[in-house]
C-alpha cells in the first residue's frame, strides 16, 4: 500500500494548467488551493451528523463482523463443537460467500427500489437477529452457525449502501464523504479484535487447541453478546439516519438536495 501510494504521488497527474481544460467543479490545480478545498470539504463532511451516524454504523458492522469471521470464528467452532479445523473453516466459508454476494445484491436492491436508508436499517436488524440466535443458544446446530455467519457477513453489503448515501448527501465533497465513512468502517476492524479478545481472555480455560486459546462457552456467549449489542447500536444509528433523510425528503420531495446537501442540519 505504501509503494502504491508513492507511485500515485509520483506518476499521477490530473491538474490541467489551462482553466479551460478543467472540468466544471474541479479545483484550480494549485497545491495551495487544492489543500484549502480539501480541508473545506472535510469540515463540511465532519460537521454533518449524518456522517457520524453512517460512520458509527459501519464501524460496528464491519468491525464486529471482521473480528468474528477473521479472528475467532474458527476456534469457536473447533472448541465448542469438537470438530476439525477444516470442518470449522468450511462453516466460516459461508461468511465469506455472504460477503462476496452481499454488496452486489443489496446494491441492486437499493437501486431498483430507490431505497437507501431502509436497506441499511433492514441489514442492521438482520445482523442482530443472526448473531442473536448464536448468542442465545451458544451452540446451535453447526448449519445454523454457518447460516448466521452468512447472513451476518452478507449484510455488510446492505450497510455499505451508506457509502452511496454519503456520496449523494455530499455531492460536492463525495471523495471526502466516502473516504471518511470508509475510514470509520475499517477503524472498527482494528479496534474490535482487541475489545473482544480482552473479553474472551477473561474466560480462558488454560488450554491451547490447534495453536489457539480455548475459551469456555460462557466466554463465547459474552463475546456474541457484545456483537449483538453493537448491532443494536448500529440499528439505532441507521434508524436515526433514516428519520433525518425522510424528513429532508418530506420537506423537498424529489429534490436532489434531499440526500445531497453539502452541509449538516
Amino acid at each position: 500500500m505504501f509503494l502504491a501510494g508513492v507511485g500515485v504521488g509520483v506518476f499521477v497527474r490530473d491538474r490541467p494548467a489551462d482553466p479551460d481544460d478543467r472540468p466544471e467543479g474541479a479545483d484550480s490545480g494549485t497545491d495551495t488551493d487544492s489543500l484549502r478545498e480539501v480541508l473545506a470539504g472535510a469540515r463540511r463532511v465532519l460537521g454533518d451528523l449524518d456522517t457520524w451516524l453512517m460512520g458509527v454504523t459501519l464501524f460496528l458492522i464491519f468491525g464486529l463482523n471482521f473480528t468474528v469471521v477473521g479472528l475467532w470464528g474458527v476456534p469457536y467452532i473447533v472448541h465448542l463443537y469438537d470438530v476439525s479445523v477444516a470442518t470449522a473453516a468450511s462453516a466460516v466459508l459461508a461468511a465469506n460467500i455472504g460477503f462476496a454476494v452481499g454488496s452486489p445484491a443489496f446494491g441492486a436492491l437499493s437501486d431498483r427500489t430507490g431505497r437507501r436508508t431502509e436497506v441499511i436499517v433492514g441489514s442492521c436488524l438482520a445482523f442482530v437477529v443472526a448473531y442473536g440466535v448464536v448468542f442465545l443458544t451458544v451452540t446451535p446446530p453447526l448449519f445454523v452457525v454457518a447460516l448466521a455467519l452468512f447472513v451476518g457477513m452478507g449484510i455488510t453489503g446492505g450497510a455499505s449502501v451508506a457509502y452511496t448515501v454519503a456520496k449523494e448527501r455530499h455531492a460536492d465533497d463525495s471523495g471526502a464523504a466516502t473516504g471518511t465513512v470508509n475510514g470509520m468502517a475499517y477503524l472498527g476492524a482494528a479496534v474490535f479484535p482487541a475489545v473482544l479478545g480482552a473479553a474472551l481472555d477473561a474466560y480462558w480455560t488454560g488450554r491451547v487447541v490447534d495453536g489457539a486459546r480455548a475459551y469456555s462457552a460462557a466466554g463465547y456467549r459474552v463475546a456474541f453478546g457484545i456483537v449483538v449489542l453493537g448491532g443494536v447500536i448500529a440499528t439505532l444509528c441507521a434508524m436515526a439516519l433514516h428519520v433525518r433523510v425522510a424528513r429532508r425528503e418530506k420537506r423537498s420531495p424529489g429534490a436532489p438536495g434531499a440526500t445531497s446537501a453539502s452541509g449538516g442540519d
